[in-house]
């Protein structure tokens, strides 16, 4: 019964503790988003680097969009779709779209049509509603697929 109360109280304290994590980092990422609003790029791009090399898929999504606009940072579109490109194939929807852009601009990485439409095909799966019109249009323009203004 002692071990039991024991782990049981271990288990308690490291989840309070994860919970204090988690809390810690939400609050520095909108730390990242009241600098960004008030235009401190470089702050929130400190911040949310920080974040991003500890596996947050937001941050490295927004490192991106700082790095590929060049605010607070000199612009870097290649390391913008490499960060992109992590964060969508961990998940994060909304990068899958910018892999999307960034493929169908050729910007960071040679121009891929076919590829835009399968990272826009992925994020209108998911639910993005940006995704499904941008591939709607391509269906309907045949641009990276056949056409086929049906599907579109």
């Amino acid at each position: 019964m002692m071990r039991y109360m024991w782990i049981l109280l271990t288990a308690a304290l490291l989840s309070g503790c994860a919970t204090n994590v988690v809390a810690e980092k939400a609050s520095r990422f909108d730390q990242g988003v009241a600098a960004y609003d008030s235009g401190d790029y470089q702050t929130a791009y400190r911040i949310w680097d920080e974040l991003a090399r500890d596996n947050d898929l937001a941050a490295m999504r927004n490192v991106a969009q700082l790095l590929r606009q060049g605010k607070g940072v000199q612009k870097d579109t290649k390391r913008a779709f490499k960060l992109y490109t992590e964060a969508a194939e961990k998940g994060l929807v909304t990068a899958m779209a910018n892999v999307g852009d960034m493929y169908l601009s050729g910007e960071g990485v040679e121009k891929n049509a076919e590829a835009a439409a399968a990272w826009y095909a992925r994020a209108a799966t998911a639910g993005l509603s940006l995704a499904q019109w941008k591939l709607a249009d391509m269906y309907d323009t045949g641009v990276g697929v056949q056409k086929d203004p049906a599907r579109s």
